[in-house]
């Protein structure tokens, strides 16, 4: 009866729930102020380089450094914030705004995803959960590059499935940008690539290795501007500096001090600012492989815990103005019943393995080189709407085996 009346009613139904979930994330966002004061760190560093370009001085800015970077962040972020500086000023009610209106675009290439690989059934279940899903609420007013990675990943994920069934010249240079786009985003999204390509790879039923290659030439064409641009820089082909950053301060005696925490920046990142730019990325890349050598069961108790971390039904604690305790617990009833439909979805997936492919490469990516390097909740954010559909995938073969046992 309630299959009926939705079929029915679904071209209502639909585009009331839109509106509605725009209304609830304009409505939290609002609530958020719209100062520069509340840009968090990551938008900080971002935001430095865009400031830059605004004046003229060109990509550059300092991070734990006394000197300048010129290859810390990929440049899809700053340049983001680049364009909205120029047009709107430094307004972070604006970026917050444009997060909703992306966040609807994600919504819309997971039911796609779902209606290509499954049916429209789970398509329309994925996309009632996406556009309440509380996360996505809530990094609409986180003033990061999470919610445009969210965008980006999904879409590479539409386009491996459209590309494998059918790897036309136009799919396969569309299927690259994105691939491109992405890794310019978040650096850690250099080391998903190869799983994304092996992905389409496996699906393609025909010319795999020309059409695979072909794909591998465009990613590195779309990057050579920015690989040739610090090459000049650094007289070294180098496409990020942040690593060794990033890997140290995930991996030191500080972050077992201090209750096991995240990350920690302790005297030796500081000492490392008066190095050059690639001397301190590769010095702390050094740091922390001898932390780990040293420290080494330590560092198990770590990899233990950062598992755990990534998978932990709510955020750690980032911005308060953003994520108070009572949203904290909020996101722990609502986020573990997904968490818990996801875990059924990926036990009834494994029936039709190639089907979920790129799903499983991300997820064993994104949980083991987390856990082995450095691990957020948010991080697990970037695939939420595979998630979502995995979980969509679990709600749907539980109704059918309600519906089997009834017949």
């Amino acid at each position: 009866m309630l299959e009926k009346r939705f079929k029915k009613n679904w071209k209502f139904i639909i585009p009331l729930a839109v509106i509605l979930s725009i209304a609830v994330k304009i409505y939290y966002i609002l609530t958020l102020g719209r100062g520069v004061s509340e840009f968090i760190p990551v938008l900080d560093v971002g935001s430095a380089i865009a400031d830059n370009l605004l004046a003229g001085r060109g990509y550059f800015m300092s991070y734990f450094s006394s000197i300048p970077l010129y290859s810390f962040r990929p440049p899809l972020y700053p340049i983001f914030l680049f364009f909205i500086f120029s047009l709107f000023g430094k307004n972070t009610l604006v970026i917050r705004i444009i997060y909703v209106f992306i966040n609807l675009l994600i919504a819309y290439l997971t039911y796609l995803i779902g209606k290509k690989i499954f049916n429209i059934q789970i398509a329309l279940i994925a996309l009632f959960i996406i556009l309440f899903y509380l996360p996505l609420i809530y990094l609409s007013g986180w003033l990061g590059p999470e919610t445009i990675s969210i965008l980006l990943l999904t879409l590479t994920v539409y386009l491996i499935y459209l590309t494998s069934e059918n790897p036309s010249q136009k799919n396969l240079i569309l299927l690259s940008f994105v691939i491109a786009l992405l890794i310019y985003s978040r650096s850690f999204f250099l080391g998903l690539s190869p799983f994304l390509i092996l992905s389409y790879f496996i699906l393609l039923r025909e010319k795999k290795i020309t059409k695979t290659l072909q794909v591998v030439l465009f990613v590195i064409l779309f990057l050579s501007p920015w690989l040739i641009r610090n090459f000049i820089i650094h007289k070294k082909i180098v496409f990020i500096t942040e690593g060794g950053l990033g890997f140290y301060a995930a991996n030191n005696p500080y972050v077992i001090k201090f209750g096991h925490s995240d990350y920690f920046y302790d005297p030796v990142t500081f000492d490392a600012g008066k190095l050059k730019e690639i001397e301190r990325d590769a010095y702390l890349f050094k740091k922390g492989i001898e932390f780990i050598k040293t420290n080494f069961f330590e560092y198990l108790t770590l990899v233990r815990l950062r598992f755990l971390r990534i998978w932990r039904p709510y955020f750690e604690v980032i911005e308060p103005s953003v994520f108070t305790m009572k949203q904290h617990i909020i996101m722990l009833l609502t986020e573990t019943p997904i968490l818990l439909l996801f875990l059924v979805g990926l036990f009834f997936s494994l029936k039709d393995k190639r089907k979920f492919l790129p799903f499983y490469l991300i997820f064993f990516y994104f949980t083991v080189v987390g856990a082995l390097i450095r691990a957020k909740v948010s991080y697990r954010m970037t695939y939420s709407s595979l998630i979502i559909l995995t979980a969509s995938y679990g709600i749907w073969k539980i109704y059918n085996l309600k519906i089997k046992k009834h017949v």
